[in-house]
């Protein structure tokens, strides 16, 4: 199931307050998963794709040189297991300086 073979370019965004970030992170991810679609092209909405919509993908979306340094770091592998979305991320940088550590 990827939209991006269909030529649609599809992105995320959030209604969720941190509240409800906090009670079900990961829940996009998961409901994603749920009908199909594939880890790698889940991942590739909440990055790269994403940043595209807003007209930043030049800034942010992917780690190379030159790019802000937004990051935020999960204990897994997503790209094999979705699942590790479910927790909170255990580092969020934002633009290279730590601003979160759930350790």
């Amino acid at each position: 199931m990827e939209n991006t073979s269909a030529g649609i370019l599809v992105g995320w965004g959030t209604d969720l307050d941190r509240q409800m970030f906090e009670r079900f992170p990961g829940l996009e991810f998961a409901a994603r998963n749920e009908v199909g679609q594939s880890n790698i092209e889940s991942l590739k909405e909440a990055t790269i794709n994403s940043a595209k919509f807003v007209g930043e993908d030049h800034l942010r979306g992917t780690i190379k040189v030159g790019k802000y340094a937004d990051l935020a770091v999960f204990s897994g592998n997503p790209d094999e297991d979705m699942s590790a979305m479910k927790n909170l991320p255990k580092y969020v940088f934002r633009e290279g300086a730590l601003l979160v550590s759930n350790l």
